[in-house]
């Protein structure tokens, strides 16, 4: 509501839509997945990794990962509402690398150049960007990727 008041919205109205988000941000149907998530899931299973979520998202996403078919695929999903922090905070990452067992070989791979990108490298993750989710090209920085890739499948020419 404060954000709604802050753009000059009126309070009373601004509760009201404050009210609203929350049903949204949680209905599944309000989400799609990126082109070939599922067989990109897949694939890197059979290669032999774990997969993981790591996201700044509120404990309910498991529901949603179950509705959109995402869950089967999953090894474990890690919360920032459940770490207590953020990504890029170093405290989520390290909370990976430890709830993951701190595998010999791991990657993020992520849309946000700061979140993820800049998180994983500065704990020494490497760091796939995946261009399409943000719908713009990723810009250099302070943190490059070690690649980026214009859509999801293309990190399956990337790890081995």
């Amino acid at each position: 509501a404060a954000i709604y008041r802050d753009l000059g919205i009126k309070d009373r109205t601004a509760c009201i839509m404050a009210g609203r988000i929350r049903r949204r941000i949680l209905d599944p149907c309000n989400y799609t997945l990126l082109p070939h998530a599922l067989e990109v899931l897949h694939a890197c299973r059979i290669r032999g990794y774990a997969n993981w979520l790591l996201s700044n998202h509120m404990p309910e996403l498991r529901e949603i990962l179950m509705a959109l078919g995402l869950a089967p695929l999953l090894d474990g999903v890690l919360l920032s509402a459940e770490i207590g922090y953020e990504k890029p905070h170093p405290a989520v990452f390290d909370t990976a690398l430890e709830q993951t067992g701190h595998p010999d070989i791991c990657y993020m791979i992520g849309d946000n150049p700061i979140a993820d990108i800049a998180g994983a490298k500065q704990a020494g993750i490497p760091a796939i960007l995946i261009e399409t989710a943000t719908g713009h090209p990723w810009k250099p920085g302070p943190v490059p990727p070690d690649f980026t890739c214009s859509r999801l499948a293309d990190i399956l020419d990337f790890i081995p």
